[in-house]
């Protein structure tokens, strides 16, 4: 290209800035200038990349580059860059996407916490900001585990990992994801990062959801750990350190992370569901844990909103604040999740990480919560 600020692409977008440059794709800021102005990012995947592969490969090469943007556009979920356009020339395709205001992952924990070592094993606050990512990991896993067709990401790692400034984390780079119909399994084909890809997925066989379940584990063990990569693992095959606190969190990667695909956790959701059980019991204090364990001790122990509840479906989840009474103070406030089961709902008490927070939190006025009893609706 010409000097970059002079590079006017399919005359719309005028180029900014480079992100990050590799010998045969770049990623670069650009300027719509056809749709307000809005900044966007631009992938480029030159076709010298052609030059270094077999010519019975080169079809399907193209058709996995060409994948990706097909891919993106069927895709709507906040913690996944927004597709906006693509096209090529005669020199590269394009990939044009939402710009993500954040830092990679391991750049955000180095920021977040900048008296603490990266290489050296997990604080308990280092831990507790990567069980929150974790948790918000899960759900975007989940979405593409239960998208139809199924996608797999199969290049989970801590430079696809973004968080914004208001803490929501992104996942990027679907260079090399696949999408499978019901039953169908995904072959490893033209890009892999070694160490964080899953045992499979690197001897070119079938990859399936077990195979993003394995590259998750492997990330968080191995931030967790204080290791720069999982080539700084003392074992073979891939166990997380026995560093790795509490129990239950290294119990729980040492599923993800096992070399047999069948053996794995394959469902996000679940996994996720435990990622917030150990951040709940990392983050509440004893006496807290006692009175909710108390006032939560009956299963119909449920809340619900005064007067008519907003409108939702079976499953959909909001997240509200409401207060408990505490022997030590008269209200703790909480932050609560509400589901809606058979047009009932209940609330699931759950702590948030102070510095992670949910794009869709919404507040209302914790008086306007009271809590059910056993066996009708009257307030108590």
């Amino acid at each position: 290209m010409s000097s970059l600020r002079e590079t006017m692409l399919k005359q719309r977008y005028q180029l900014l800035d480079l992100i990050c440059k590799f010998p045969d794709r770049s990623v670069y800021i650009a300027q719509d200038c056809a749709y307000d102005k809005r900044l966007v990012a631009i992938k480029e995947i030159k076709q010298t990349i052609l030059d270094d592969w077999a010519p019975e490969d080169i079809p399907a090469l193209i058709a996995a580059i060409e994948r990706e943007p097909v891919l993106l556009a069927s895709l709507a979920h906040p913690q996944i860059p927004q597709y906006y356009d693509h096209f090529s020339d005669d020199e590269a395709w394009f990939l044009v996407m939402e710009l993500v205001d954040g830092d990679e992952l391991r750049r955000w924990l180095s920021k977040s916490l900048p008296g603490e070592l990266l290489w050296q094993a997990s604080s308990k606050e280092r831990t507790t900001k990567l069980l929150a990512v974790a948790i918000q990991l899960c759900d975007v896993l989940d979405y593409l585990h239960t998208h139809t067709p199924v996608i797999l990401h199969r290049d989970i790692k801590p430079g696809n990992i973004m968080i914004t400034p208001q803490g929501l984390v992104k996942l990027i780079d679907f260079g090399i994801a696949a999408a499978l119909l019901p039953g169908e399994t995904g072959g490893a084909f033209w890009g892999l990062t070694p160490g964080y890809a899953a045992p499979e997925q690197e001897r070119g066989k079938w990859t399936t959801i077990q195979t993003d379940i394995y590259s998750l584990g492997v990330t968080l063990s191995c931030l967790l750990a204080g290791q720069h990569s999982p080539w700084d693992a003392t074992s073979e095959p891939f166990t997380p350190p026995e560093t790795i606190q509490p129990e239950s969190l290294h119990s729980l990667l040492t599923q993800m992370t096992l070399q047999d695909p069948e053996k794995r956790p394959d469902r996000a959701k679940c996994i996720g569901m435990k990622f917030r059980e150990i951040l709940t019991d990392l983050q509440r204090g004893p006496s807290t844990d006692v009175q909710i364990r108390q006032l939560l001790a009956s299963p119909s122990a449920t809340y619900r909103t005064r007067g008519k509840l907003e409108t939702c479906y079976q499953g959909q989840t909001m997240w509200y604040q409401f207060r408990l009474p505490t022997k030590q103070r008269s209200r703790l406030d909480v932050p609560a999740k509400i589901t809606c089961i058979r047009s009932q709902a209940y609330v699931e008490v759950t702590f948030v990480n102070p510095h992670i927070s949910v794009k869709e939190q919404r507040w209302i006025n914790p008086s306007h919560l009271w809590k059910l009893s056993a066996n009708n609706a009257r307030e108590e």
